[in-house]
């Protein structure tokens, strides 16, 4: 259920930053507005995404994970 509850945010958030930079693209006045704004937040948020990710992975819940297996 976790993978799961994992997988449907994740293409959750594909979808969303796939609509603002079609919208930034594809759009008028407000889309430069928009570039200004949101799309540097949706660039910082995969940044972060990613971060926790890449610790979960390598930091301490691994090694807590490793130690829990043995």
């Amino acid at each position: 259920m976790k993978d799961f509850l994992a997988f449907i945010s994740i293409v959750g958030f594909i979808i969303v930053s796939v609509l603002v930079f079609i919208a930034a693209k594809y759009g008028g006045d407000w889309a430069t507005r928009m570039m200004d704004t949101v799309v540097p937040m949706v660039i910082q948020a995969w940044i972060l995404n990613f971060a926790i990710i890449i610790n979960y992975h390598y930091g301490s819940s691994a090694n807590k994970e490793n130690k829990e297996n043995k």
